[in-house]
């Protein structure tokens, strides 16, 4: 099980820790869990490191689809505060993904963002998803937005 920790709790592992993260981030030999657990690592940490190597894995060709998933809810969760836009526009395009666990992370990332722009782009992903996990997540996080939105 996860230990949830803060950017302080990742800093006192010491000052290169968002190059280490980086590293088991793209360390093929390693399981999934350990290369998620080292991108939502680096979404808390945020900076510059963290920013170009999330961005660069949602850029790159070929990534495998539980990394890309990864990356992209990463991305959103480090830095939706600041840079909403450009979450936006990497995010969007993931909804047209082969992979539906692709289109799951960029719904989760979305509803991350919840901007008008990104909920006006899950709705209109909803009539056209087929497969159920995706279906659920729109669900979900439009059902989540709905309420944000009455507060």
């Amino acid at each position: 099980h996860a230990i949830p920790m803060t950017a302080e709790d990742w800093r006192k592992l010491g000052a290169d820790v968002d190059a280490q993260l980086i590293e088991a981030a793209k360390d093929s030999s390693l399981n999934y869990g350990a290369r998620e657990r080292a991108m939502n690592g680096l979404a808390v940490l945020g900076g510059t490191p963290a920013r170009e190597f999330l961005r660069g894995t949602i850029g790159q060709p070929k990534v495998a689809p539980q990394i890309l998933s990864s990356a992209v809810l990463a991305y959103a969760r480090g830095f939706s505060g600041t840079d909403p836009a450009d979450v936006q526009a990497v995010s969007v395009p993931l909804l047209e993904n082969p992979d539906w666990g692709v289109r799951q992370g960029a719904v989760r990332a979305l509803g991350e963002l919840g901007t008008k722009g990104a909920i006006d782009a899950l709705r209109a992903r909803q009539p056209r998803e087929p497969h159920p996990a995706v279906q659920q997540a729109l669900r979900a996080t439009l059902a989540k937005a709905e309420t944000d939105k009455q507060r």
